[in-house]
């Protein structure tokens, strides 16, 4: 799979506690792709691929907040 996109930014968002120590309750990651003919599939592959097998920080934080994410393919 050789996707080249013109564009590539990820953007974290988080959800802290209100009480100290703060820590998050949830982290939320955004993959904006810009480029002609980006296959959705392929995207959603690559990330998911990117998260559970080879990203050691995602599978450890994973034990202990919910992660999610979404693809936005920008115009």
């Amino acid at each position: 799979m050789h996707i080249v996109p013109d564009y590539f930014n990820i953007i974290t968002e988080g959800e802290l506690t209100e009480e100290h120590p703060k820590h998050f309750t949830r982290i939320h990651h955004i993959y904006e792709f810009k480029g002609k003919n980006l296959p959705l599939e392929q995207l959603r592959k690559a990330v998911n691929l990117s998260q559970e097998k080879y990203c050691g920080v995602s599978e450890t934080l994973r034990k202990a907040v919910e992660i999610t994410s979404e693809i936005r393919i920008l115009e």
